[in-house]
């Protein structure tokens, strides 16, 4: 059976799909249309481009760390980033490989200037072996 869900837990999971349909609408996702890895990396570069709103990108990776550090003490746990990874359907097996090559200095948690740092390298970058590329947990094949 499942456990309720705490009052406070249920507002932080409220908030984090509020503020993830936020992402997903300054980024042009529609109910309803699915889009492959390649796409969603073209979708993020041409928003990162466009001359009216220039930091869109940023914007939205700035809400999603937001809605990851569901405490909001101003850092991401392995705990919240598991969550996440839960959430989004990766898998909590996939968390700690992804939280470990997004955590820089090794200090067991995710700053915003890692978050954002790997963020924007996994849409600029073309490397597959760049640490960013875990970013959103393993690239498919």
């Amino acid at each position: 059976p499942r456990q309720a869900v705490p009052p406070r837990e249920r507002v932080h999971q409220r908030e984090w799909v509020l503020d993830f349909i936020g992402v997903c609408d300054i980024i042009g996702f529609r109910p309803g249309v699915k889009i492959n890895l390649e796409q969603f990396i073209q979708l993020m570069a041409d928003t990162e481009e466009k001359d009216s709103r220039p930091a869109t990108g940023r914007e939205a990776m700035s809400v999603l760390f937001d809605a990851v550090d569901t405490d909001a003490d101003g850092v991401i746990s392995l705990k919240e980033f598991e969550v996440y990874f839960d959430a989004m359907g990766v898998g909590k097996k996939h968390a700690k490989a992804s939280f470990n090559a997004i955590d820089s200095d090794s200090d067991g948690r995710i700053s915003r200037d890692e978050f954002m740092s790997t963020a924007l390298d996994f849409f600029n970058s073309t490397d597959p072996a760049h640490p960013s590329a875990l970013f959103f947990g393993p690239l498919a094949n």
